[in-house]
């Protein structure tokens, strides 16, 4: 008789590639989440001078963007699938996403280096539109608890408003 997994392991591991590659962008975007919400909290300084990025910035916000379109991807990958999965980073993707964009987005700008002036304070992002990615993120979660095929294809749209809403955040100031 072959010993049964505990159920936190079960719910825990990846069972697919699919999974995986969720798991991994949930991670990848979980780590750009804090790194930009230690920024905001000036728990990591701007630099010096005008244009000086916070130490490790760039490298971060490369992961959390290719965690995003890694996140797209598997989410449309999921909903594509004849067997629909329901792991546990396939439901949060959206969460994490949104996270990522809300801590970026009231993170400080380094183009105003030394000045702490946030990106939120003017721009092409407004705050209502920050409102609504989340309230999509949580819905796109939401459906996927319970429907994760159409969870999935909304997650998917979610992640891609994420990922561009991410690159333009700081641009228009």
């Amino acid at each position: 008789m072959a010993a049964r997994a505990p159920l936190l392991t079960t719910l825990l591991r990846p069972q697919t590639t699919v999974e995986a590659l969720a798991a991994l962008a949930f991670a990848l975007m979980a780590v750009g989440a804090v790194y930009e919400t230690c920024v905001a909290l000036e728990i990591i300084p701007l630099g010096a001078v005008p244009g000086a990025a916070p130490p490790g910035e760039a490298a971060v916000a490369i992961a959390a963007v290719a965690g995003l379109l890694l996140g797209s991807g598997a989410s449309g990958a999921n909903a594509a699938r004849h067997d629909t999965r329901s792991f546990w980073a396939l439901k949060l993707l959206g969460p994490v996403a949104a996270a990522y964009v809300v801590a970026r987005f009231y993170a400080f700008d380094p183009y105003y280096a030394p000045s702490l002036r946030r990106a939120s304070e003017g721009g092409l992002v407004s705050t209502p539109w920050i409102a609504l990615i989340v309230a999509l993120s949580l819905g796109a979660a939401a459906l996927a608890a319970v429907r994760p095929r159409l969870g999935s294809t909304c997650t998917f749209v979610v992640l891609l408003l994420c990922f561009f809403t991410a690159l333009v955040v700081r641009l228009g100031h």
